[in-house]
């Protein structure tokens, strides 16, 4: 376990968050992709 932000989470709830985070970077690049090729 390592401290995350000051709260102490499990390794799964850590991966968890990694995984969340790495999955909305790649949506919004693909939706802000999309809005500029529209103009």
């Amino acid at each position: 376990m390592s401290p995350w932000f000051g709260i102490h989470v499990s390794e799964s709830v850590e991966l968890l968050i990694v995984f969340l985070l790495f999955l909305g970077t790649l949506v919004g690049v693909y939706f802000l992709q999309r809005w500029i090729g529209d103009y």
